[in-house]
């Protein structure tokens, strides 16, 4: 039997599904850690994602993806 918790996070999981076709998204954080779990967590969802460790990184990677999305 599901909780409570776990009902409300299929549903999120569905709702985020539905909602968004194919999104990419840039994670920026200088912990890896926290890059990584984000990335597994979007990916889970469909999310095709991509990291950077600082903001300089981040402004290349959007540069690169204005040229070449990823």
């Amino acid at each position: 039997m599901e909780s409570n918790n776990d009902w409300r996070d299929n549903q999120c999981v569905e709702f985020m599904k539905e909602s968004f076709s194919s999104p990419k998204v840039l994670v920026v954080d200088d912990e890896l850690v926290h890059r990584h779990m984000l990335c597994m967590m979007l990916t889970e969802w469909g999310w095709s994602c991509r990291e950077a460790d600082d903001g300089v990184t981040a402004v290349e990677e959007v540069r690169r993806g204005l040229l070449m999305p990823f």
